[in-house]
């Protein structure tokens, strides 16, 4: 009889740590009163109050470097598809994206647009906790994203002065959809910054370029809304006939000290093919940027470039 008793204890045992460890395992009950509890909610803010908007509490599309300028205009009038994939610890992000050139006068002023279409992204519970996302949206998966419109002029050129110089003035738009699971802002921003660049040698095959701007967006913030950032970037690029490849470190630096410091480094791949332009990126993330980017694109020039 003890023996049997012992035999029955054990099995009690067994099944309560089965049961204890399916408890751990279960997911949170995601309701008002789970978001309430993760952000203290003060029972009057509106949820969007207790979101951060820096990049480094958002998607990968919500506030990215700008495309760094080299102190030219872009001669090339193109539109480009491309298909990026973000990784990162508990946020995978796929998107597609849509560069247009289009080049008013050679070596003097050109505008361009970037868009994101659409975005899918998967993020882990810890990660929707980081970024304090309301519950109503804990399900969301997929977002468009935001436009972003630049003109860039010619300042100096290396023919006449020694060196290239371009102005860019670029403006964000508040057009990102689905920004209430942390993805995009919804908010307008602008930038404008100055490049510099100069091709060395006798073939001509090295370019090292430099850039320095402002760039400042709209916030959810009651007190002090906008926050304004310092650009930055130094390149190296090789080209040859057809073929270019750039190694890149940019960033910007936000004042407010909330992860609003991305900075990232970036190798780009071009070939042409008589109008076709076919591209390749990989883009690491080295603060508050936690991502690493691949980029596959392919373009098409509306007329062959004027040589």
């Amino acid at each position: 009889m003890m023996k049997n008793t012992g035999i029955y204890k054990f099995i009690v045992i067994l099944l309560l740590l089965v049961v204890v460890k399916e408890a751990k395992g279960q997911s949170p009950t995601i309701d008002e009163q789970w978001w309430i509890d993760m952000v203290q909610w003060d029972g009057v803010s509106h949820w969007s109050e207790y979101q951060i908007h820096s990049p480094a509490y958002l998607g990968p599309n919500a506030l990215p470097i700008p495309v760094m300028t080299d102190g030219r205009v872009n001669n090339v009038s193109a539109l480009t598809t491309a298909g990026q994939f973000h990784f990162s610890k508990g946020d995978n992000t796929q998107n597609l994206a849509l560069y247009l050139n289009y080049n008013f006068l050679k070596d003097v002023i050109s505008v361009d647009l970037f868009f994101i279409p659409v975005e899918f992204f998967q993020m882990s519970h810890a990660k929707k906790v980081e970024r304090r996302v309301y519950y109503r949206f804990y399900d969301v998966s997929n977002a468009t994203g935001d436009a972003y419109v630049n003109t860039t002029f010619r300042v100096l050129s290396e023919e006449k002065n020694k060196l290239d110089m371009a102005i860019r003035i670029g403006l964000k738009s508040a057009s990102g959809g689905n920004y209430n699971p942390a993805r995009f802002t919804d908010t307008p921003g602008y930038y404008f910054d100055l490049s510099v660049g100069k091709a060395l040698g006798e073939q001509r095959l090295f370019r090292p370029y430099a850039m320095v701007g402002f760039y400042s967006w709209e916030t959810n913030e009651d007190v002090l809304p906008q926050n304004d950032a310092l650009m930055y970037g130094i390149g190296l690029e090789y080209s040859k006939g057809s073929v270019s490849v750039k190694n890149e470190w940019t960033g910007y630096n936000g004042y407010k000290n909330n992860g609003d410091k991305p900075s990232v480094y970036r190798l780009t791949f071009s070939k042409e093919y008589s109008r076709l332009i076919v591209g390749a990126k990989y883009q690491y993330g080295l603060r508050d940027y936690d991502y690493h980017t691949i980029e596959t694109s392919i373009g098409y020039k509306f007329y062959r470039e004027n040589k």
